[in-house]
């Protein structure tokens, strides 16, 4: 007879096919938290079968108003926002294969050495497929990247494929460091007659208040490889406490700085297309937030209306369709609009050690709910 655990065990791995064969069915993109490298590592080899597909995005709730969107998959599963993570140490070769099932061609960025050349990319006709095979190169925080969209190589993805795009990490020889990789995504669907104009954000496939909450214990070092595949800078700031900037980069190339070269920040501009690794210790107690400084990138209005065009990706493609909050006080279905942050925002909880006793002021503190007009006091900066 199983046992309870191993029972379990298999009633969540039950769970997880039947999810993971509904995706790929149903064409859902899921979100993806870069914890899972993709493809097969054996033997300093890694083997990756992408996919460039279309399908259905949800950027807030599971069951929320969809956006159809281009992504990237790895074959026999589901696609995700950002695309599969490639992670792999110094020294691998990367043996990938791309399939492109769109009905338009697809250039694809970012599979080869690093550093590269980043305007060298794989063409890919509608409907067929390429290989490829490279060394990694040097460590660092990179990503790949497609377009379909224009044929302008040099700019970055701003339509329904703006969302093509994954983390390509090369770690370093020696033991590995715990980190997070958190890919920050903007999609720009121009206005029509019935939607205004929407800037879709998010963070690895999710847009605030469905974006992942991190928790951490208050000491502890934490590290996290941050990656703009965006058409836009962001200033991302970090609050309750500075954070030192380890590297700053592209999706090609990277500059680490020793320790003595690393800034200490609460925030840092990243440009559209550039990476950084950021580490820091939590010194509070609390709930935090870490978001874009750009008032319109954190704004209500970029939530996602709950009326949105119905039907399949080839009729309703964002080029011709959009949602977004319109200026007026309501929703176009008549619902209001969330009053609170939206979009590029991370929200951390920061615990206390085990077996610290936490000071009755600060306990106070913290249990109070924070206001909505303090929370954008905060985030102006007053």
């Amino acid at each position: 007879m199983l046992s309870g655990r191993v029972l379990w065990c298999l009633v969540i791995h039950v769970l997880a096919t039947i999810a993971c064969a509904q995706s790929l069915v149903s064409g859902e993109i899921l979100p993806n938290q870069n914890l899972t490298p993709a493809g097969k590592l054996e033997n300093g080899v890694l083997t990756i079968h992408l996919e460039i597909r279309e399908g259905t995005w949800r950027a807030e709730a599971e069951d929320g108003p969809p956006l159809y969107v281009q992504a990237f998959a790895e074959a026999t599963r589901p696609a995700s926002i950002p695309g599969p993570l490639l992670r792999m140490p110094v020294g691998t070769i990367v043996k990938a294969t791309i399939d492109n099932k769109l009905k338009k061609p697809a250039t694809v960025f970012g599979l080869n050495t690093r550093p590269g050349d980043p305007a060298a990319g794989i063409a890919i006709p509608a409907g067929e497929s390429r290989e490829t095979s490279f060394a990694a190169g040097a460590a660092g925080t990179y990503y790949y990247w497609a377009r379909t969209v224009s044929p302008d190589k040099a700019s970055h993805p701003y339509l329904q494929d703006a969302q093509l795009n994954g983390a390509f990490i090369i770690d370093p020889p020696g033991p590995a460091t715990a980190d997070r990789v958190i890919v920050l995504d903007q999609m720009m669907i121009p206005a029509d007659a019935i939607h205004a104009k929407l800037e879709a954000l998010s963070l690895n496939g999710k847009s605030y208040p469905y974006t992942e909450l991190l928790e951490y214990t208050l000491g502890e070092t934490i590290r996290w490889r941050v990656i703009n595949a965006s058409v836009s800078e962001h200033p991302m700031h970090l609050h309750g406490a500075f954070f030192k900037v380890a590297s700053y980069g592209d999706f090609e190339s990277e500059t680490i700085y020793s320790e003595n070269e690393q800034q200490s920040v609460v925030t840092q501009l990243l440009q559209d297309g550039h990476t950084m690794t950021m580490e820091w210790k939590p010194e509070h107690e609390g709930r935090w937030l870490f978001h874009c400084h750009f008032n319109s990138h954190i704004s209500a209005r970029n939530r996602v209306p709950t009326f949105v065009p119905s039907g399949m990706p080839e009729k309703n493609a964002p080029e011709q369709h959009s949602a977004s909050v319109p200026d007026a006080p309501e929703h176009h279905d008549g619902t209001m609009p969330m009053r609170d942050m939206a979009g590029l925002v991370l929200a951390i909880n920061v615990k206390s050690r085990a077996g610290s006793v936490k000071p009755v002021e600060a306990a106070a503190v913290h249990q109070k709910p924070i206001s909505v007009d303090v929370l954008r006091s905060l985030v102006e900066g007053r």
